[in-house]
């Protein structure tokens, strides 16, 4: 995938290329997380931010609670706490 991205840069028209399917917005955050990760690898940096680990991972905690019949869980919203300390 990796090497048909960086393939995009050989045309003056990439979006008329032989990969320039990647480009669609259905493809693009695929090949950009990819590109991504390998430029953090590259780097000896972990593939992916912590920042993403850490709220990945408090999703799947609330999910877990929310299973387990935690009622606490009902009242953690991920996103509304991000939304709210970015504003």
């Amino acid at each position: 995938m990796l090497q048909d991205a960086f393939s995009l840069l050989a045309y003056s028209n990439p979006w008329n290329s032989p990969v320039g399917w990647q480009l669609h917005p259905v493809h693009r955050e695929t090949v950009c997380a990819a590109l991504n990760s390998a430029i953090l690898e590259s780097s000896n940096l972990a593939r992916r931010p912590p920042l993403e680990v850490s709220v990945a991972h408090a999703r799947q905690l609330i999910a877990l609670m929310s299973k387990k019949g935690l009622g606490a869980c009902a009242f953690a919203h991920v996103d509304e706490i991000l939304n709210s300390t970015m504003a």
